[in-house]
């Protein structure tokens, strides 16, 4: 998920949805985009932790370690891949598309195989559960907050959008429908 996450940056066409303000904080305060990203899944854990109580799952409590490799992952890849640097609008394009199918990928084998979900996943479960919620229309709601925030962030700090572009409303849709291929692929709806 890190080299997907790597790739929709190297694009320059903004950051997924989901990563956006967390992203735009990190062009903010200097710290790196895996460190950042790595401070917002401990937070949407403790959220967890707090809206579920004694509901949490002891085994939950492993995405502080998804969360850990994802940050330093997306810290390593983003230096690996640098030099990839796409010099056309088309190769940005390619770039983002191959990072969402890359994202895609790695989510779904998430979803298939671990028992642990992806802190940003594992936020909106909690909230959808608490206020008794469609898991959908509140991921939906919660991806959209974090773009608003980044782009009102962006535009304090900067002046200017930074970090959210059209990547970011095509990410949006590509992930998913990207999911939805894998899963069809793995027979599975």
């Amino acid at each position: 998920m890190g080299l997907g996450i790597s790739l929709v940056i190297l694009s320059n066409l903004g950051a997924s949805a989901v990563t956006s303000f967390a992203y735009v904080l990190s062009l903010i305060m200097g710290f790196s985009f895996g460190t950042m990203t790595f401070i917002f899944n401990v937070i949407y854990i403790l959220m967890q932790k707090i809206l579920m109580k004694d509901k949490f799952p002891t085994i939950q409590w492993g995405q502080i370690l998804v969360s850990l490799f994802l940050g330093l992952a997306i810290d390593g890849w983003s230096i690996v891949i640098a030099a990839l640097e796409p010099t056309s609008y088309i190769f940005q394009l390619l770039t983002l598309v191959v990072g969402c199918a890359v994202i895609a990928l790695a989510t779904t084998i998430q979803l298939k195989y671990s028992p642990i979900y992806n802190p940003a996943e594992g936020i909106v479960v909690a909230l959808s559960n608490h206020f008794n919620a469609d898991f959908s229309r509140l991921k939906v709601i919660f991806d959209s907050s974090l773009v608003i925030l980044a782009v009102v962030f962006s535009l304090i700090a900067f002046g200017y959008l930074n970090g959210v572009r059209e990547g970011t409303i095509i990410s949006s849709f590509l992930v998913g429908w990207f999911i939805g291929q894998f899963k069809k692929l793995q027979g599975a709806n």
